[in-house]
């Protein structure tokens, strides 16, 4: 049962941090200059660390689910 808490929590923010690289990645695309554009890059970059390691530990937290669901042998 814990599983299934840390992989709620994870699945939230895994949400809110593409969120997050949509959105900094849009102000990026149709603005050029100032404080908040440079912000915004350093918002994406770090974000984009982080969201690989949330894709990480809900592959991780999911594994079991992939294996059986996708690599399970088919009877013959």
């Amino acid at each position: 049962m814990a599983k299934l808490k840390v992989l709620k929590t994870v699945n939230i923010f895994l949400f809110s941090s593409v969120l997050t690289q949509a959105l900094a990645g849009s102000v990026l695309f149709f603005f050029d200059e100032g404080r908040f554009v440079i912000f915004c890059a350093k918002v994406h970059r770090y974000n984009g660390i982080l969201l690989l390691a949330l894709i990480a530990s809900h592959l991780y937290l999911n594994w079991s689910v992939i294996v059986n669901h996708y690599f399970k042998k088919s009877p013959a």
